[in-house]
């Protein structure tokens, strides 16, 4: 029975989330905060290393990790209702537990009239085509096969930074 209390109240944050249309609280206007990133991986080393590996680059980034979906999206309406602004980016992993799965997740926030123009990377432990094709089809921006070391999470931030945030053009309103 506390399964079904569980899935009902995370079922109504799911569509308070997907259908606040409050104007005077949330505008219709994007703000990207230039420095911040959003971050879901419930693999606290994964976390770890991503975090590890911002740091050790020197790019001016700021990381902010969640363990769950249910997470992330209290995080991007927290962060919104005090800051007026979002993240530059998502990282997304693919495996996050529930109560929603990352392509839930991906889903929610690309049908969200405020959040569906941030970018939002999939991340996944494994290169799958199913999901590959559903991720993309949901709307993400990119599906990316996990570093498995130290040393690949630091070109992946290099790479990251070199594409998203020096080469390809954001919107920034």
């Amino acid at each position: 029975m506390t399964s079904t209390n569980t899935k009902t109240s995370s079922a109504k944050a799911r569509h308070k989330f997907l259908y606040r249309s409050n104007a005077t609280k949330f505008k219709n206007v994007m703000k990207i905060t230039e420095k911040l990133i959003f971050a879901a991986d419930a693999n606290e080393n994964e976390r770890l290393l991503l975090n590890q590996a911002f740091e050790e680059t020197k790019l001016p980034f700021k990381i902010e990790f969640t363990k769950n979906g249910e997470e992330l999206l209290k995080g991007l309406e927290n962060y919104y209702a005090e800051n007026q602004a979002f993240p530059k980016m998502i990282l997304l992993d693919l495996n996050i537990p529930k109560p929603f799965s990352g392509l839930e997740i991906l889903k929610s926030i690309k049908a969200h009239f405020l959040y569906k123009t941030i970018p939002i990377l999939i991340l996944s432990s494994e290169r799958s085509d199913a999901n590959i094709i559903e991720a993309y089809s949901l709307g993400a921006n990119s599906f990316i096969v996990k570093p498995a070391s130290f040393k690949e999470f630091q070109n992946f931030v290099k790479t990251l930074n070199n594409y998203w945030f020096e080469m390809a053009a954001l919107p920034t309103t």
